[in-house]
């Protein structure tokens, strides 16, 4: 096991398994992406580069999504070639319509999608009875 006070961690292989020099982060080593920004954590993309386990200048937070709070995830923000640490730099909907970047924003989107398809189909066939 690990001497320096770092519990056990179950499926991890501790002769690669180095412990965060910031001992206060919560990123899930069993976990490629923990904030699920569609970056993975330690990527060359911008979280956490030198994998030092601190947020350094130039790097994203790998436990927050949105690092620089401007409401587009990491992920989305360097998918758009925007800067994920600038909040006055972020992507343009094309169109009106954001692209979604995870699965969870693109389930959302096709239920937004199903739900309006259904609910124009219901004023139609509303309007049909009645004329």
């Amino acid at each position: 096991m690990l001497s320096i006070g770092c519990p056990s961690i179950e499926g991890t292989d501790t002769d690669h398994f180095v412990p965060d020099a910031d001992d206060t982060t919560t990123t899930n080593p069993l976990d490629a992406d923990t904030d699920d920004d569609g970056l993975k954590d330690g990527s060359a993309n911008s979280e956490d580069m030198n994998d030092d386990g601190l947020v350094d200048a130039g790097e994203t937070d790998p436990n927050n999504s949105d690092t620089d709070g401007d409401g587009w995830s990491d992920g989305q923000e360097v998918n758009a070639g925007t800067d994920p640490l600038d909040p006055t730099s972020y992507p343009e909907p094309i169109g009106g319509v954001v692209v979604p970047v995870n699965k969870l924003e693109l389930v959302a989107s096709w239920m937004g999608l199903v739900t309006l398809a259904g609910l124009a189909a219901l004023v139609l066939v509303r309007r049909r009875r009645s004329a």
